[in-house]
């Protein structure tokens, strides 16, 4: 006869047996217990690291838009973050956007401004994977454009082209990637404004001491005396 049945009173138990099966008994909730509470805590951390991922890309109001955007938009957020991203870019600011590519091909996805550059990135979303990143430098202005109710077009002049993004609502957050993309142009700019001056004066110093280095070769070969020299050193030097 089986344990379980002496347990039930069908057979003699002794008390050894009685404690054995008490302990044993104890020891498989104390099991399912140490699962369920990892399986606890595995939830929560993923809670934790999807509020992070959504925080960061769609803002710290945990709205009803924001959390349905962040549904439909999490798998190219993994896929941003995951392949695209640099480890030394910082996310600045996202928006779900479609980008007409051409004129027979619109791509859902996401516009990802970030410190290095404007990223339209898309996975999983009807159309694989698709990746475009685009220069602060080379972005010569942006527009607006009505598209339908509460939602906006976005062009935007690059380089001779002009991209167009639509299917944006039209919200504080939209507002917000307004402003960080304009700062960012404008602060490119700025970089590069003053990276072409210090490349023109490096540029206007090589021509002077080249310039130098032929009189010092003229006056060594006799063609100039030294006194020719210095004047026309000084007027180098001036220049």
């Amino acid at each position: 006869m089986s344990f379980f049945k002496k347990l039930l009173g069908q057979e003699y138990v002794s008390p050894e047996e009685k404690e054995k099966a008490l302990l044993i008994k104890e020891e498989k909730r104390q099991q399912r217990e140490a699962v369920y509470q990892i399986a606890q805590q595995q939830k929560k951390e993923k809670q934790a690291a999807d509020m992070q991922l959504m925080e960061k890309y769609f803002g710290k109001s945990a709205g009803f838009f924001n959390k349905v955007g962040f549904s439909l938009y999490k798998s190219t957020v993994i896929h941003f973050e995951k392949y695209i991203k640099s480890p030394d870019e910082e996310v600045l600011i996202a928006i779900p956007a479609e980008y007409d590519k051409t004129k027979k091909r619109e791509i859902k996805g996401m516009l990802i401004a970030t410190s290095h550059r404007l990223i339209f990135v898309t996975n999983g979303i009807g159309h694989g994977e698709f990746t475009e990143a685009f220069d602060y430098r080379k972005m010569n202005g942006i527009s607006l454009a009505p598209d339908g109710f509460a939602q906006k077009e976005l062009l935007i002049d690059y380089g001779r082209t002009r991209k167009i993004f639509d299917d944006i609502l039209n919200d504080d957050q939209f507002k917000r990637f307004l402003n960080v993309v304009r700062s960012k142009m404008n602060e490119s700019k700025r970089v590069n404004g003053i990276s072409k001056a210090k490349n023109k004066a490096a540029a206007h110093s090589d021509d002077k001491y080249e310039k130098l280095a032929q009189i010092a070769k003229l006056r060594d070969q006799g063609v100039l005396t030294e006194e020719e020299f210095q004047i026309e050193k000084q007027k180098i030097l001036k220049s």
